[in-house]
């Protein structure tokens, strides 16, 4: 991966981050995860319908059995962990929560 792609990744996650006005998603597991992946692909997917919802894909955070994580946050509602989501399981929580 050359270093403007993770720059610009980078840059997209922050400016996520720190938009107070965007629902953001967090799905947190493993490098290479195929459930992360699919999970990721998803919300992301959604995401480009919405513009006030922002996905970013994460590292681990060392919960492995509980991966793929996903964190959901609004502005006016604590975060929601939701574990060992499956694709099926990313699809009704986009639906539903977005």
């Amino acid at each position: 991966m050359e270093f403007k792609h993770i720059l610009d990744r980078a840059e997209s996650a922050r400016a996520v981050l720190l938009d107070g006005r965007t629902v953001r998603i967090r799905v947190s597991a493993l490098s290479g995860s195929p459930e992360a992946d699919g999970c990721f692909k998803i919300f992301k997917d959604w995401a480009e319908k919405n513009e006030t919802v922002g996905v970013i894909r994460t590292g681990s955070m060392g919960y492995y059995a509980l991966e793929p994580l996903v964190i959901i946050e609004k502005a006016d509602a604590p975060a929601v962990f939701y574990h060992n989501v499956t694709e099926d399981a990313a699809a009704r929580l986009a639906e539903a929560s977005l």
